[in-house]
């Protein structure tokens, strides 16, 4: 009994991959469905490739062409560290990177006049309440700042800003900050 309970350890043991190897597993099959994809978006899929374009190009329109994109970027997130940390923060921002791709697209199409849907059924879905709650433009820079979100989820990253963005900007809220305290101290 007790050689038995030793051979199950050591084959576990044996079984059991290390979390990079696990994390860098997933890193390509990322990249094999962002080729997969590509050669669908390009006719070289097979039956396969066109019966998924199609389906996509309905759903998710002109968002087809940035699914390899993002499952790309995903896959390089995998890659970035020798253990990533948890992997459905970043899955979680490379669905939510693509919806507002599909967003942006379909609100970009609308504004162009094209008859394509722009984003497809999904981005359709997503800017309907969006418009109707607010104009054009602030939908437009919703949807921008929460693919800049979503990026920097993917990366587990902060944002970069150059030196003389931040001294720009700093300069810009103090000079806010003093007109108001002045304008505060005239009442």
């Amino acid at each position: 009994c007790y050689n038995a309970a030793n051979m199950a350890k050591k084959n576990q043991k044996i079984m059991t991959l290390k979390t990079e190897t696990k994390y860098h597993i997933w890193a390509i099959i990322f990249f094999v469905l962002a080729i997969f994809f590509l050669m669908s978006i390009l006719n070289l899929a097979g039956t396969a490739g066109k019966f998924l374009f199609l389906k996509l190009d309905f759903l998710i329109g002109a968002g087809t062409l940035f699914l390899p994109i993002i499952l790309s970027l995903l896959g390089f997130s995998f890659l970035k560290s020798e253990t990533p940390r948890v992997e459905k923060i970043k899955i979680f921002g490379a669905f939510i990177c693509m919806l507002t791709i599909f967003g942006i697209l379909d609100i970009f199409f609308k504004i162009y006049g094209a008859t394509s849907l722009g984003g497809g059924e999904l981005g359709k879905i997503l800017t309907m309440p969006l418009l109707y709650l607010f104009d054009t433009s602030v939908s437009l820079v919703f949807l921008f700042a929460i693919f800049i979100i979503s990026i920097l989820i993917i990366y587990d990253t902060k944002l970069f800003c150059p030196e003389f963005l931040k001294t720009f900007l700093k300069n810009i809220f103090t000079s806010f900050k003093d007109f108001f305290k002045n304008l505060m101290k005239e009442k």
